[in-house]
């Protein structure tokens, strides 16, 4: 479970021009990652996952070595769970599956081939991307966090994760 509350803590924030800086936060929240253990290219990356509050921001995605390529195989965020990806070339491409997806448990599923990713939520296709496919391996994340402050705290509860292998 990561939680995302109100709560004063001091912490780093990176800035292209300064570096790191110590700056003060009004909430705390959590971030899990694969990143120095296990990466993987091409598979299926899927988890069972209850978002929470859809005005906070809830995320299992990707990354490989920089900030592109990037694919959120779900996240919430302005009242939404949405799917992106945003390609090593700058292009983004996302779409929205509304906010019934957050408060209650679902498996998303991400199904990456060296010609397309496939996002699904409890098997059934909800987005395509078949172009600009990443081929650098990339490396599992977890995250809550905030654009804004929200009433109280939100969870975003995580029953398992599973990664595949391609064939």
């Amino acid at each position: 479970m990561i939680n995302t509350k109100p709560q004063k803590a001091t912490g780093k924030v990176w800035s292209a021009v300064n570096g790191f800086s110590t700056k003060e936060f009004s909430y705390t929240s959590g971030l899990i990652n694969s990143g120095n253990s296990f990466r993987q290219k091409y598979g299926v990356f899927t988890a069972k996952i209850k978002l929470g509050d859809p005005s906070a921001k809830s995320a299992f995605w990707m990354l490989a070595d920089k900030i592109t390529p990037h694919v959120d195989i779900c996240r919430t965020t302005k009242g939404k769970v949405w799917s992106d990806y945003f390609s090593a070339k700058g292009n983004n491409s996302k779409t929205s599956i509304g906010s019934r997806y957050a408060n209650d448990f679902f498996i998303f599923t991400l199904e990456w081939t060296s010609d397309k990713l496939v996002w699904k939520i409890n098997n059934t296709e909800v987005f395509r991307q078949t172009s600009d496919i990443p081929y650098e391996p990339m490396y599992v994340l977890l995250a809550g966090g905030l654009d804004k402050p929200i009433n109280g705290m939100t969870s975003m509860e995580i029953d398992w994760v599973r990664v595949y292998q391609a064939k």
